[in-house]
């Protein structure tokens, strides 16, 4: 049959561009054809051979032929739509697993958490009895590694790893039970136990800046890694090689928030109690020579100041601790937040609080240092109406305008002119470390005074700038 291979019909061909059009014309040509011949050959010239018991087999040994040319086609032509099928279904499965772990390592926000997520999704979409993720600094360093599963850390030699850094593609190699590793070349069979690729190795590259690496160990009898697992292989890796870069970007941001505000606090004790301490220091020193003057009267008024001062303070420092303790909860959530320090602070302050949140507001799902941000805020504002309005009374108002939050506190006190306040000191202060975080969100700082008495302080920010990020399908 191989002998008669040309006469195969092109469409039957794995490598035939024919469309499945084609194959419906020659399924109805043919027999047509081959019933006009038959007829022609039953009524034409030299139709009595034919009649003959020479003529018949003759006949009958041409439809064989035929018929087992056609059905042998069709049998290859069916083998090569199966196997086509099974590679499609094969790639469909795999880029599900890349679809699932892109998902998965975008809800990761910590970088060793997104190292380790990294090397166990590699072992499940590998099918790997263990694997390696390594970690290298700028400097090409080993950092750190990651296993999965966590035992299996010795399953790869550093030589390999090594290896596979050098790269820029990924590696098939043969490593023997002795450790011993050979490179396999891309025509390999698993026919040569010598040659069977149990090991598969890639570097991670952003940016054309090396990350890491990652290996896939297979127990011998366990199948080889082909040049389709290279492939799938690079398309991992590069997801991965995002997710970890963010993951240290977003490390990275938090890292330069914490140092934000540790000035901010630093500024606020510096202005506001180191301020106050140091009048006391010198107030102090005033009551001395007061007393060695024996004017004790107006030493007793100095005294009076001074404990009111002390005070005021002592209710700082506790409102300051109290501020740092609520905001130090990490996944609690703004509302909850807030809610949680105004019972604080009414049992504190001794105001009666209330509070209007509106149902949009309570949706909003809100980044960790937003929190941080809108939650001093609101902090700030509250101190000020304590030390300075004179009220009884203080409402928070959170409301969803347009794309913005808008969070607002009015107070029933006395109120104040926001142009005539000291140069320094508090409020202005105050005001000022305001409408400094709100800048930072992208925000602005207003407030109105009514002639009625009372203040509104309104912080507006952009959702956009606060909302947390989302992972998208």
């Amino acid at each position: 049959m191989n002998g008669l291979r040309w006469l195969v019909p092109r469409w039957a061909d794995p490598s035939s561009r024919t469309t499945w059009k084609s194959l419906e014309w020659v399924s109805v040509l043919v027999p047509v054809s081959f019933f006009i011949g038959y007829y022609f050959l039953m009524v034409g010239p030299g139709h009595e051979f034919f009649h003959s018991i020479f003529g018949i087999l003759l006949l009958v040994t041409l439809i064989i032929v035929f018929s087992r040319l056609m059905f042998g086609a069709i049998s290859r032509l069916q083998r090569n739509v199966q196997t086509l099928s099974r590679q499609i279904s094969g790639q469909n499965v795999q880029l599900r697993a890349l679809h699932a772990a892109n998902l998965a390592l975008s809800e990761e926000r910590i970088s060793a958490s997104v190292m380790q997520r990294v090397a166990d999704l590699g072992c499940q979409l590998f099918q790997a009895r263990s694997a390696v993720l390594t970690v290298v600094s700028p400097l090409g360093e080993t950092e750190s590694r990651y296993c999965s599963p966590p035992e299996s850390g010795d399953s790869i030699h550093n030589e390999v790893i090594g290896l596979i850094q050098q790269r820029t593609e990924p590696l098939r190699l043969h490593m023997s039970e002795a450790g011993a590793t050979v490179p396999v070349p891309e025509n390999d069979t698993e026919d040569d136990p010598t040659t069977v690729a149990n090991c598969l190795g890639v570097p991670i590259i952003h940016k054309e800046i090396l990350l890491g690496s990652l290996c896939f160990c297979r127990k011998s009898g366990e199948g080889s890694y082909t040049i389709q697992d290279e492939e799938l292989a690079r398309l991992f890796v590069s997801q991965a090689a995002v997710a970890i870069e963010n993951a240290r970007l977003s490390e990275q941001i938090e890292d330069l928030a914490v140092l934000q505000e540790r000035d901010r606090i630093a500024r606020e004790m510096h202005d506001g109690m180191a301020q106050v301490l140091g009048y006391i220091n010198t107030q102090t020193i005033a009551v001395k020579k007061l007393l060695a003057d024996e004017k004790l009267t107006d030493a007793r008024e100095e005294l009076s100041k001074m404990e009111a001062i002390a005070r005021d303070l002592y209710a700082d420092v506790r409102e300051g601790i109290l501020g740092l303790r609520v905001a130090a909860q990490p996944n609690k959530g703004l509302i909850p937040l807030l809610r949680e320090y105004l019972e604080l602070y009414r049992d504190m302050s001794g105001l009666n609080t209330i509070t209007h949140i509106s149902s949009a507001v309570e949706d909003l799902e809100i980044s960790s240092t937003g929190e941080v941000q809108l939650l001093r805020i609101v902090q700030e504002a509250l101190t000020n109406v304590r030390k300075h309005s004179g009220a009884t009374e203080v409402t928070l108002n959170l409301e969803h305008v347009g794309d913005r939050l808008c969070i607002r506190v009015d107070d029933n006190g006395k109120g104040f002119d926001p142009a005539n306040l000291p140069s320094s000191g508090w409020p202005r202060f105050g005001l000022r470390v305001m409408e400094e975080r709100a800048q930072s969100l992208g925000g602005n700082l207003s407030i109105q005074t009514r002639a009625e008495g009372g203040a509104s302080v309104t912080v507006q920010v952009p959702i956009p700038r606060i909302q947390l990020a989302k992972a998208t399908a």
